[in-house]
């Protein structure tokens, strides 16, 4: 990241310094540790799947669907997720309809997702783990996904585990608010910084309650931060210091 933005504040005294990582870059990088991390456990286990059901089409779920080297069926309740996998996939709208054998399913809906599989079989099966290394004693108990791993006939059972923040959850947007709180709070600390700031806006619900994917992804392209200070400040390598602090990876259920 070298072409930060930076602009006289008020006064020529104090600067205005705009990180160009935008929110989008955050959440295509988390994304991108995720995919990895699946990607790395289908190789150790020389599972070569020639088809695959991902079940949540969101970020996690889109970003396997673009990623994965193999014959992909995506389902999903809201169709407009479809605007976020880069190539043609087969798109359903729930699980009707579907076979019932498949060489690997990835369930990625998370917290009140699909609760029962027993209909299909599969040679691999993973669970994108909606809890995280800083998950309370509720989201825990409502986020655990026992019953649903407990309920597929598959060979393989494992669970992709995204962790290094603390955060709540393993959600891409729950991981991309702690990256940037982190970040904020970091600079609150400081000498010569009067305030950071982060224009986080409700993206999840122009997705989802607007339907409104334009927007969704215009709003995704602002920078994630602005800094004004006294002192030269580098948004960017303060936000890579903590995304680079979030892991993924996929534990196998023996």
């Amino acid at each position: 990241m070298k072409n930060m933005k930076v602009e006289n504040g008020i006064t020529p005294t104090v600067k205005t310094y705009y990180s160009e990582y935008t929110f989008h870059d955050i959440i295509k990088y988390i994304g991108e540790v995720k995919t990895k991390a699946v990607i790395k456990w289908l190789k150790e286990k020389k599972l070569k799947p020639k088809n695959c059901l991902i079940i949540g089409g969101y970020i996690t779920g889109s970003f396997l669907a673009n990623n994965l080297n193999t014959e992909i069926t995506l389902v999903d309740i809201h169709p407009q997720v479809i605007n976020l996998v880069e190539k043609n996939i087969e798109f359903k709208i729930g699980l009707d309809g579907l076979r019932k054998k498949w060489d690997l399913i990835i369930d990625t809906t998370g917290i009140g997702g699909i609760e029962n599989l027993n209909k299909f079989y599969t040679k691999a099966f993973i669970i994108e783990d909606p809890r995280s290394d800083g998950s309370d004693k509720t989201i825990r108990k409502i986020g655990s996904k026992k019953r649903l791993i407990d309920s597929i006939n598959a060979k393989y059972k494992a669970f992709l585990y995204t962790y290094g923040l603390q955060s709540k959850t393993s959600g891409t947007m729950t991981l991309t608010i702690e990256v940037l709180k982190n970040v904020m709070n970091y600079f609150f600390d400081v000498e010569g910084v009067l305030y950071c700031m982060s224009p986080f806006e409700f993206y999840e619900g122009m997705l989802f309650k607007e339907n409104n994917f334009t927007k969704f992804m215009k709003k995704l392209k602002k920078h994630a931060l602005i800094v004004s200070s006294l002192r030269p400040v580098s948004c960017d390598k303060v936000i890579e210091k903590f995304i680079k602090k979030i892991k993924s990876k996929v534990i196998e259920i023996k």
